[in-house]
């Protein structure tokens, strides 16, 4: 008798199976998939995050060190100086007499010192609240040290002058200065202090001059040229500047003075003025010191190489730019290569130093296009890798450029003073510069831009004493036409480019035809 098969449900027995075993295979073949993705997701993490890891350790656990205080160093001939003999506390106590309630055309004196009418404001109660303080400046003036301490913090108390237009009428907190402050940081208060200080003096210089008051007038201008040497003290190419622009304009306030009011300087007043502004700088050439730069590309050098060389980009950005985003840190490791090595970012800027250097050798009708190039291409390689020498490099070619302007300057002060005892003498003004020499000038300065004599001539019973200017091209004492035309013409071009430069020349007396730089 054969079995019956056993009753099946139709449902179920219709039902097939095949897909269930498919599909328990296809979660398995997902599983598997992702599976295999994520290991090598992990595989790549850990090929790509354990040298990342090894990078960022050796980057990071290898801080710059501080081996030098340069600060310190730019400080130790001025804490030499007796307290006594530095003018730098005296200027301080000047200013903490002033009014803080002084109007603004007060502290720029822009309106003052551009003023057709100086008469206008000769009788304002303003100015008269601060002439009392002259004497005081010109005391100061008179010593031969400055005495200024380069901090990266200053006691508010002690500047309260700076904070003259602050809506509060609160000082900031005092703050410790650094032991060891970065170069960079180093506040300069004084240069702006004394800036006002010879605004103020050679103003006063123009209002006595119209009063007929040659000594003040005198004591006046000569404060202000030994003011710009003593800014000079500091060894910092910033302060060169500084002084180089307040000595120029100083200079071109005695022209105005010396033009429109011949006689009022006797001859021992002329020849006094004569005597600071051959004094100045130490006499001769005025060249640019580039130790401070030095020093300063030295400060940022160790605090933004590791001991191994390795540039820290993060910390240059803190420095240079504010606090870096924490992308920044985190590709800070990875990009250090991008960057010059210690030995490498120093070897370039001290070419680029070295070549300026050999430059600052030559008078300015000497240079060329290439003087200031440590290769044939470019003055500073592009990019980010030597980012430290395009910051502090170019300052090198520009403080050439304004000191030979300055000393254009100088040498035309020393002509218009001996053009001014020519005056004294005959009551006329000299046919031409060779009438001067050798009873009132030693010899006839040279053009900064051809090296040949100065040129002068006689225009409607007017002097005019000037230079060929960029185009090198004697134009007859005419400028450039606009406002900024003499400016342009005393812009240096290549000789080279001359033919692209203003038609003009630089007329540097009578003064009142040049703008002031200050």
């Amino acid at each position: 008798m054969n079995k019956s098969r056993p009753a099946v449900n139709d449902d179920l027995a219709d039902a097939p199976t095949t897909p269930v075993i498919r599909e328990t295979h296809g979660y398995r073949s997902r599983w598997s998939r992702l599976g295999r993705i994520g290991f090598w997701v992990l595989v790549s993490a850990l090929l790509t995050g354990i040298p990342y890891g090894i990078t960022a350790y050796r980057y990071y656990s290898k801080q710059p060190q501080l081996t030098h205080n340069y600060a310190a160093e730019l400080n130790a001939p001025v804490l030499a100086i007796p307290p006594s003999e530095r003018a730098w506390p005296r200027y301080r106590e000047i200013l903490q007499k002033l009014d803080t309630t002084l109007p603004p055309e007060i502290w720029s004196n822009e309106s003052y010192m551009n003023s057709p009418e100086p008469e206008a404001v000769r009788e304002h109660a303003e100015w008269e609240k601060i002439r009392y303080l002259f004497p005081l400046v010109r005391e100061a003036a008179s010593m031969p040290k400055l005495g200024f301490i380069l901090r990266d913090q200053h006691d508010p108390a002690d500047l309260a002058w700076i904070y003259r237009s602050d809506a509060s009428g609160q000082s900031p907190i005092p703050k410790e200065p650094s032991e060891n402050p970065l170069l960079l940081t180093v506040l300069l208060p004084h240069l702006d202090a004394i800036r006002t200080l010879t605004k103020w003096l050679r103003f006063d210089a123009r209002i006595a001059a119209e009063q007929g008051d040659g000594a003040t007038a005198a004591a006046d201008m000569i404060a202000c040229l030994q003011m710009a040497d003593q800014i000079r003290e500091s060894q910092l190419l910033v302060a060169d500047a500084r002084s180089w622009t307040l000595f120029s304009s100083t200079i071109n306030v005695m022209g105005n003075i010396i033009a429109e009011h011949t006689d009022v300087l006797n001859r021992e007043q002329l020849l006094s003025l004569a005597d600071q502004i051959n004094r100045y700088a130490g006499g001769g050439r005025l060249v640019p010191k580039l130790l401070s730069e030095r020093m300063t590309f030295a400060d940022l050098v160790q605090r933004v190489y590791n001991p191994d060389g390795e540039f820290r980009s993060e910390i240059a950005i803190r420095i240079l730019d504010g606090e870096p985003d924490w992308w920044t840190r985190l590709g800070a490791p990875v990009v250090s290569d991008r960057y010059a090595s210690r030995d490498e970012m120093t070897e370039r800027f001290d070419l680029l130093l070295e070549t300026a250097e050999t430059a600052y050798e030559h008078p300015l009708w000497e240079c060329r296009q290439d003087s200031f190039f440590p290769d044939s291409t470019t003055e500073t390689p592009a990019g980010p890798r030597y980012v430290l020498v395009s910051l502090l490099g170019p300052t090198a070619k520009n403080a050439y450029f304004r000191a030979q302007s300055a000393e254009q300057l100088r040498d035309a002060g020393l002509t218009v003073i001996a053009l001014a005892r020519y005056h004294l003498q005959h009551h006329r003004w000299p046919d031409e510069l060779n009438a001067l020499v050798p009873q009132f000038l030693p010899d006839i300065p040279p053009d900064r831009f051809t090296g040949e004599p100065l040129k002068y001539r006689i225009a409607d019973g007017t002097p005019v004493l000037y230079s060929v200017g960029a185009d090198r091209d004697d134009d007859g004492g005419q400028p450039p036409p606009g406002k900024d035309g003499n400016e342009r013409a005393a812009s240096w071009v290549p000789p080279d480019d001359a033919s692209s430069a203003p038609d003009g020349d630089w007329v540097l007396w009578p003064a009142k035809q040049m703008k002031s730089n200050d």
